[in-house]
């Protein structure tokens, strides 16, 4: 990765429709503040036809509730994996600032459980009626679960 993922990575943000205001290296990846939000840049070695499945499953969730998934966005091709000059291929995700769930918080852990639980009932009803909404806690916003 290194210099070169910068580079290629950022020459990929032109294959997406979008304005960039601004970027910055975030743990093997590109973090992009754009005119739709906070998106991440990220290289990939998955297949589209993966990515295609598991942007549908980030669509359900997001249906029934949990608006903050890592859903992938389509680029100017229609195409979920933008190709670099080096062939090198990438996929931009929707983001979200937050911290990560704290293991040592047993308040955070029941909530991360809770959310888990939520998600398998929503996966498992998937096709069925929308029936798995996700419950809003107050003190829940801006922090991921596990």
């Amino acid at each position: 990765q290194g210099e070169a993922m910068k580079d290629y990575g950022i020459s990929v943000l032109t294959q997406y429709q979008m304005e960039v205001f601004g970027t910055h290296k975030v743990r093997g990846a590109i973090l992009c503040d754009t005119d739709k939000g906070l998106l991440l840049l990220k290289e990939t070695r998955m297949e589209e036809s993966r990515i295609c499945a598991l942007a549908k499953i980030y669509e359900q969730l997001n249906a029934n509730g949990f608006e903050w998934v890592d859903t992938p966005l389509l680029n100017k091709e229609d195409a979920y994996v933008s190709k670099a000059e080096d062939g090198t291929g990438y996929i931009l995700k929707k983001w979200f600032q937050g911290r990560e769930c704290d293991v040592r918080r047993e308040n955070e852990l029941i909530a991360g459980a809770e959310n888990l639980a939520r998600i398998h009932l929503c996966m498992r009803l998937a096709g069925r009626k929308r029936i798995c909404r996700k419950r809003r806690k107050s003190g829940d916003q801006g922090v991921r679960k596990a």
